[in-house]
């Protein structure tokens, strides 16, 4: 199923010039796993600088409902990254 990433949900997203979208976590690009939601930026990432997924609006419906279809409503910590 195509979802659209957890970054347009982020207050660290920026739209950039030429070529899409900004973020500050990775300014160098944004690793294919978290654009495909395969990854949950609520955790920390190698690479993002400590920097993880902030929610632009904490009540947006859109946003719970993405949440939810991750299956990552409560992202606990992991010691995989």
């Amino acid at each position: 199923m195509l979802r659209e990433p957890l970054c347009m949900y982020c207050t660290r997203i920026r739209k950039g010039e030429p070529w899409g979208y900004l973020c500050e976590a990775f300014p160098g690009g944004i690793p294919v796993e978290i654009i495909e939601s395969r990854f949950d930026h609520r955790r920390a990432h190698p690479g993002d600088h400590g920097l993880q997924f902030e929610a632009a609006d904490p009540v947006d419906t859109d946003l719970l409902y993405h949440l939810d279809s991750l299956g990552a409503a409560d992202p606990s910590p992991s010691s995989d990254v």
